[in-house]
């Protein structure tokens, strides 16, 4: 798929792992990472050079520094992958209060009168979203993904880690082995090299899991 980028943008960072950078070729229309960069920071970082907004799209209040936070419209706990078009500028009151709703499904829950009300209708979000994770995994777009089968993901693996012990992996272990299924996407650049999703990656590599979404952005390019 093809992402959302500002005309213009860079950023660099310097970390305990070492440096990296990543920019906007404004020719090619692309993203390029370089060097040792975090992914998902680079995309906050682009979303605020994206948002055009002053007001909270939820709620309508000013923003402001203090109150500015970054919603996932469809939440990570559901699959929700960290790309522009997933995300939007809103405030911190209502990220906290949307929760694990979607967007659309905030929305409407927005306009629910009393907290009866409320609380029936996420006790339904509730058991649609169980039904729905245990059905497909990864509740989002068929068109943001790719058949696994078209891409192999290139992945460089630190072995000081222990990657079973890992928080984020038990997340993964945890989520599969109730629901049958890999919750968080995989996300590749346009030449199958990983920008997020290494925990999902090495619990299927590790346990043979084909059924594994995918997410190839073919306007990212990650450079060693």
């Amino acid at each position: 798929m093809i992402i959302n980028l500002p005309n213009d943008f860079a950023y660099e960072a310097q970390g305990t792992s070492g440096y990296g950078y990543a920019y906007v070729d404004k020719e090619r229309k692309k993203l390029i990472l370089k060097g040792n960069i975090s992914y998902s920071r680079v995309i906050t970082k682009l979303m605020y050079d994206l948002n055009e907004h002053e007001i909270c799209p939820y709620c309508g209040c000013r923003l402001s520094k203090a109150t500015t936070t970054l919603d996932h419209c469809i939440p990570v706990d559901r699959g929700g992958p960290t790309i522009p078009e997933n995300l939007i500028i809103c405030c911190s009151n209502c990220n906290e209060e949307k929760g694990n709703m979607n967007k659309e499904e905030y929305l409407f829950y927005r306009t629910l009168k009393t907290n009866s009300e409320k609380i029936e209708y996420k006790k339904i979000l509730e058991k649609f979203c169980t039904k729905t994770k245990m059905q497909k995994g990864c509740d989002i777009p068929n068109e943001w993904t790719i058949d696994p089968k078209e891409i192999d993901i290139f992945v460089s693996i630190n072995f000081r880690e222990n990657i079973k012990r890992s928080k984020k992996y038990q997340k993964v272990k945890k989520n599969y082995k109730k629901y049958g299924k890999l919750i968080y996407p995989v996300i590749s650049d346009e030449n199958g090299i990983l920008l997020d999703g290494f925990y999902s990656l090495m619990y299927s590599k590790e346990n043979n899991i084909s059924d594994i979404t995918i997410v190839k952005l073919d306007n990212v390019e990650r450079r060693c």
